[in-house]
Order: structure tokens, then C-alpha cells, then sequence
């Protein structure tokens, strides 16, 4: 049970929250850039507005205010309301509001997902995808997880697997480690 629980709330701890606002037939910022497992939230603060996925005017229903069901006939909200969306996978999403989407009232999230580089020096052999050789390999992660680095040295061919940890782990760990 406890284990199911940890895996529920890993990607939440690093999380983050973007807030657009719409108002006076635009949305502020008109595109932002997110982490997979962010959330975007939209706040009202001019009446008779939505928010609907997809572009040309057309929706996707990939998601919607107020509650992600019939997008294409999503009704308006009004000043104070608000609506938040979790983006769980990597991607362009464009959106519009319906009502003033003639208009130019229409805007952008961009999902990434975490990335490696890798970078090192050889004593002899070569470093390619998978293998290396002999010599030194150091790999940096970053994205959604906490950036970390990792080196590894090795003689002979060697199949390298790399683990990736948050700061949610290491506190999790602590915590069952105290009870």
C-alpha cells in the first residue's frame, strides 16, 4: 500500500504550477513551457471566456474549462474563476477560447520531459551509445527530476544502467527510516 502511495506522489513533488491569465480577449502569457507532470492553471479576471484545446478554432478534447467533458461546447466562466490542468505527457498543446477565438484570443503549452547529456573522456577505446570501454563517463539528467551527476569508470565493455532519483525519494526514505 505504501508502495503504491509513493509512486502516486513522486511526480507531484517537483511539480510546479504556471498561472495564465484571461482576460480582455488574451491569455497572459500567450505560451509557457512546462515540465511533464506541471500544472497550468488559468485565472479569470474578465467575464465570459473558456479554455479549449486544439487549434483553428477546432477543439481536440484533450482538455477543457471548466471540467474537461464536451469541449466543444464548453460554456464561459466568469472574473475568479479557475481552472487547472496536469500535463502528464510530453508534446505541444494549443488551446483557444471559443468566444474570442476570431479574435486572436488563443495561446500555447509546451510539455518537456526530462534529458540526458552525456559527456566524458577516454583513456583508450571508444565511447559509444550503450558501451563504454575504458575511461570515464559522466552523465547529467535534468528536467522534471532533480539534476544529479554520475560518474562511472570502468575496464572491459560494460553495460551501464542508469537510475534516477528525486528529492522526494531521499525524504520518503527518511521518513520510513524514522518510524
Amino acid at each position: 500500500m505504501l508502495g503504491l502511495l509513493i509512486l502516486f506522489l513522486l511526480p507531484l513533488i517537483n511539480a510546479a504550477i504556471v498561472n495564465v491569465e484571461v482576460s480582455n480577449n488574451k491569455f497572459t502569457p500567450k505560451d509557457v513551457i512546462v515540465n511533464i507532470g506541471d500544472t497550468v492553471t488559468w485565472v479569470w479576471v474578465d467575464d465570459k471566456h473558456n479554455v479549449i484545446s486544439g487549434s483553428g478554432c477546432v477543439a481536440d478534447d484533450k482538455f477543457c474549462s471548466p471540467g474537461n467533458k464536451d469541449c466543444s461546447i464548453a460554456p464561459v466562466s466568469n472574473k475568479g474563476s479557475t481552472y487547472y490542468y496536469m500535463f502528464n505527457t510530453a508534446g505541444q498543446f494549443p488551446y483557444f477560447d471559443k468566444p474570442s477565438c476570431t479574435k486572436g484570443m488563443v495561446g500555447s503549452v509546451s510539455v518537456v520531459g526530462p534529458t540526458t547529456s552525456t559527456s566524458g573522456s577516454l583513456t583508450t577505446g571508444s565511447l559509444t551509445t550503450g558501451s563504454l570501454t575504458t575511461g570515464t563517463l559522466t552523465t547529467t539528467t535534468t528536467g522534471n527530476a532533480t539534476t544529479h551527476n554520475t560518474t562511472t569508470t570502468t575496464t572491459g565493455a560494460a553495460s551501464i544502467t542508469f537510475s534516477y532519483y528525486t528529492t522526494a525519494l531521499a525524504v520518503l526514505v527518511v521518513l520510513l527510516l524514522i518510524n
